[in-house]
């Protein structure tokens, strides 16, 4: 949690409901995850990667609600946006 980017190429086989993850760095690290879409704006990811299982459950959020698209960038935040 060092605010670093650690990119990974991912794999996704739709048929088998499949995402490998792999490592330009590492050719031999790999995550498997397998994925559900219960809904169409709903998925959950579930697998291992570096010997730990993750389950995670995602949701698509409409674009338009984040902040840097229905406000625009700003160089100068004023009130309530500042500290």
């Amino acid at each position: 949690m060092d605010e670093s980017l650690a990119p990974h190429p991912a794999s996704i086989d739709l048929k088998n409901k499949t995402l490998v993850l792999t490592s330009d760095q590492d050719k031999n690290w790999k995550a498997n995850f397998t994925f559900e879409r219960p809904a169409a704006d709903h998925m959950t990811l579930d697998g291992k990667m570096d010997g730990h299982t993750f389950h995670m459950q995602l949701k698509l959020m409409d674009r338009n609600r984040f902040m840097l698209i229905n406000r625009g960038f700003h160089w100068i935040q004023e009130y309530p946006f500042s500290p």
